[in-house]
């Protein structure tokens, strides 16, 4: 199938009148009813209701009219990634990222990122919070920011990467270990070591509480993954850890996880930035990261 004459098709559709599309594409009127006529034939089908005025889709036509335009939108975006490889992309990239997550989760994309691009510069900062992240980038202190998932911010655009999701562990020595599973009555009196109320792992956590109507006992609060698992390692408290960070833990057997009622506790990750003003080395990282999520750690591959 000719993508000219979707393309035609769709600016007709878009414009209203073949006159109309005509005048976009530069082209006649009367080539642009000839291609669409040939769309029509190689379908099947008609796509417009021709009348004296102007045309108007029919059910075909609209349900692909939706797909032309995003097969379009795919076209442009491979054509400006095959430009790409005719320079290098150079200059500084500012990457937002939560303190608790960047090493272990998105450390092989910025080796492999900084590797494949030389000229780039790398300037990772750690946030303290999804908020920061999206204040900086909203002010052009960032780039780009991994945050969890959905938002659905004004302006803002967002790239699903990868999963997490908040799992409640324990020392191996702790009572609770011989239990199948774990309930909210056997949690009541437990001492919680948590993360900060500002990050994503203490929300999904308080989505548990908040289910379980549990009024958790909290004994530490930190940003600090290696503290945390420490703490929980060591017998301090239980707490929810991400998948991510607790897998060489649990392998050994140096953490085990808890099993808790209802619907596991999980959200997406991924990138932002800002709509219409990303810059040549930012546009190259985002399909970076949208073309190697395979680099991210098993357990968070979508």
């Amino acid at each position: 199938m000719d993508l000219r004459r979707i393309e035609i098709f769709t600016a007709a559709a878009s414009a209203g009148s073949f006159t109309a599309a005509a005048r976009r594409l530069h082209l006649s009127q009367s080539a642009v009813s000839q291609q669409i006529k040939l769309l029509e034939e190689e379908i099947g089908e008609a796509l417009f209701v021709r009348t004296h005025h102007q045309p108007k889709l029919t059910p075909r036509g609209e349900r692909l009219l939706l797909t032309s335009q995003e097969l379009l939108q795919t076209w442009s975006r491979f054509r400006e990634l095959a430009s790409l490889g005719n320079a290098a992309v150079n200059g500084n990239l500012k990457v937002g990222t939560s303190a608790a997550a960047t090493s272990f989760l998105w450390l092989a994309i910025y080796r492999e990122f900084g590797l494949s691009h030389p000229s780039v510069v790398l300037d990772v900062r750690t946030m303290p919070a999804t908020d920061a992240s999206i204040a900086d980038l909203r002010s052009g202190e960032l780039d780009v920011a991994f945050v969890p998932l959905p938002l659905k911010l004004t302006g803002i655009e967002e790239r699903v990467l990868g999963v997490q999701r908040a799992v409640l562990c324990a020392s191996p020595q702790h009572p609770l270990t011989r239990k199948r599973e774990v309930t909210a009555a056997d949690l009541g009196a437990q001492r919680f070591v948590l993360y900060e109320p500002s990050t994503s792992i203490r929300w999904l956590a308080n989505v548990y509480f908040d289910r379980e109507r549990l009024d958790p006992k909290v004994g530490l609060e930190s940003n600090d993954t290696h503290l945390l698992k420490a703490m929980v390692e060591a017998g301090y408290g239980i707490g929810f850890l991400p998948d991510w960070g607790i897998q060489r833990e649990l392998d050994e057997r140096r953490l085990v996880a808890l099993s808790v009622s209802g619907a596991p506790l999980q959200q997406s990750l991924g990138l932002i930035f800002r709509r219409g003003s990303v810059s040549r080395v930012a546009r190259a990282f985002i399909d970076f990261c949208q073309s190697h999520t395979h680099l991210l750690p098993r357990i968070a591959q979508a």
